[in-house]
């Protein structure tokens, strides 16, 4: 199921931007929170509001601390400020507020992901070796921002994912 729906994005690629955002809390260990996404539909929570994420834009998302890939998700909603309520049951307190879901286009690789050890950072690496037309820079992902990636990345990440 992976494999057709990553191979299915460059197929009919559309306007859609790619992007790698982050999930977790820094101030969090890396072993709390799920560490399993194999849920068809995903909530995910930026630490700020992300005005140029679209609808239908795909996102390889990149657990804080542990540096790996973990999921690949379609965004399926707008992103919206959480409500006080939402932010009051999460860990997050506040500082994660803004929301969008996702559709899981990767739920087997989100149950493997440890073992796959796809590491966000050294991919790019390899990535910007085998392509000096398309060099890209993730290390805002360091602070805290999600990138904005091109076709090419994208590609090359999902093929990392389909090799698996």
């Amino acid at each position: 199921m992976d494999n057709e729906a990553l191979n299915d994005l460059f197929h009919n690629p559309g306007n859609r931007q790619f992007w790698i955002v982050l999930w977790g809390d820094p101030d969090v260990d890396e072993n709390e929170g799920p560490m399993v996404y194999d849920d068809e539909v995903i909530e995910h929570w930026f630490p700020i509001n992300l005005t140029s994420l679209r609808m239908g834009d795909i996102c390889f998302v990149h657990r804080i601390k542990k540096a790996n890939l973990i999921f690949v998700g379609e965004t399926i909603s707008e992103v919206r400020e959480a409500t006080q309520g939402e932010i009051a049951a999460q860990y997050k307190q506040g500082r994660w507020k803004w929301i969008a879901d996702f559709r899981n286009l990767t739920p087997t690789f989100g149950t493997h992901w440890r073992e796959a050890g796809l590491r966000t950072f050294g991919l790019n690496k390899a990535y910007n070796q085998l392509n000096p037309h398309d060099q890209l820079n993730i290390g805002a992902l360091q602070r805290g921002r999600p990138v904005r990636i091109s076709p090419g990345f994208a590609q090359f990440l999902a093929n990392q994912i389909v090799s698996l």
